[in-house]
């Protein structure tokens, strides 16, 4: 069963760090070109997408060109799942759709679950080339990458001298969890201790999976 997002313009909506960062920095991006153009990139998971769409359109409202970027895989799925998405580049025009391989077997493919991390792995060593025709075929003036990608987009914004935001989609007490994680390691907190190794690893794939895969899961 498909959960449809209903997307509702609310300028009010738009996060604060995301708008005060590019209006800080407006500058230093986007004075240099015409009409600035933002590429947003989302880990290639149904709520990573979904999160990140939500995002696109409000800083849409915003005036800016928005590339959205998503895997040849997910962007399928999207287009034939959710009929709002079908709309939003007509209700748009400066919104326009782009995907990139993710470098899996299509016959085979490991789709978006528990083998996610294959498919990061794969983008983040071979993607790098088709992000860089990108930006430069759209002249892309700014980059929201996930963060679960990682430094993929480093390199790339400092040689075209380009700002890259990354952006969390999870909730604000993961990314804090995430963050506490080096403390707990240097106070001997983890591993925990008293604990079967087997019961060990179910926290884990459970901290995983709330920790990359679960905002709005389904689309």
């Amino acid at each position: 069963m498909t959960k449809k997002t209903n997307y509702k313009h609310h300028k009010k909506l738009l996060p604060n760090s995301i708008l005060s960062y590019l209006r800080d920095h407006k500058i230093e991006i986007f004075e240099k070109m015409e009409t600035p153009h933002v590429l947003i990139f989302p880990c290639p998971a149904q709520g990573h997408v979904n999160t990140m769409l939500k995002l696109a359109e409000l800083l849409l409202i915003q005036n800016l060109h928005i590339t959205f970027l998503n895997t040849e895989y997910i962007h399928n799925r999207l287009t034939s799942l959710n009929e709002d998405v079908k709309s939003l580049s007509q209700f748009y025009p400066k919104l326009q759709f782009k995907t990139i391989s993710d470098f899996q077997n299509k016959e085979k493919h490991p789709g978006f679950g528990e083998n996610i991390v294959d498919v990061i792995s794969s983008i983040n060593m071979y993607g790098k080339p088709s992000l860089t025709d990108i930006i430069v075929s759209e002249k892309i003036s700014c980059i929201i990458l996930d963060g679960a990608f990682g430094d993929l987009a480093t390199d790339l914004a400092h040689e075209f001298g380009i700002q890259l935001i990354h952006f969390r989609t999870v909730a604000a007490s993961s990314v804090w969890l995430y963050f506490c994680m080096p403390k707990l390691l240097e106070c001997n907190e983890i591993p925990i201790r008293g604990i079967s190794e087997t019961a060990l690893r179910i926290l884990i794939i459970i901290f995983f999976f709330f920790f990359l895969i679960s905002p709005n899961f389904l689309i």
